[in-house]
């Protein structure tokens, strides 16, 4: 659930692109701690925003990671993302100005 596991992570890969000596390279990380707090926290919660800005932080360093070691033309970094996550009926009470946002589920 924190930037430590994601952090871990990165290290790792980054530790296997660096013993590969051949030209072409594909690796794939899931991040999926952003998911799990998302899950346990909601998108409001300061560790969860806190944790997208480590993650994005994290990402940048990778993306510069892999450009210096293979350049930027010849590298390509795809995104995807698991499904949003809601906030909380307080949050969303105040945001839609309703007296209960169970009415809208």
């Amino acid at each position: 659930r924190s930037h430590f596991s994601s952090q871990l992570l990165f290290a790792a890969a980054k530790a296997y692109i660096r013993q590969k000596t051949n030209k072409k390279l594909l690796v794939y990380i899931s991040l999926s701690n952003f998911d799990l707090s998302g899950h346990l926290l909601g998108p409001d919660n300061f560790d969860q925003i806190d944790l997208l800005y480590h993650l994005d932080w994290q990402v940048g360093k990778m993306i510069n990671f892999v450009e210096k070691m293979y350049g930027a033309k010849k590298s390509l970094f795809i995104f995807t993302a698991d499904h949003a996550g809601s906030s909380i009926p307080e949050i969303l009470n105040k945001q839609i100005g309703r007296a209960s946002c169970r009415e809208r589920v």
